[in-house]
């Protein structure tokens, strides 16, 4: 199975990427640990209540 991109990824990107692989992956943990933090925020606002 094959699954095309909308877009494609610049040259340039991927070079940066490769050159700099520390910084994008802090990078993606920083804006992963944002998401589970937002997540938790969430489910403490709304916590599912029984009835």
């Amino acid at each position: 199975m094959e699954i095309k991109l909308k877009y494609d990824t610049p040259a340039e990107w991927a070079k940066q990427v490769v050159e700099n692989i520390d910084v994008f992956l802090q990078d993606h943990a920083d804006a992963e640990r944002k998401v589970a933090n937002m997540c938790l925020s969430l489910i403490a606002k709304y916590p599912i209540k029984e009835t």
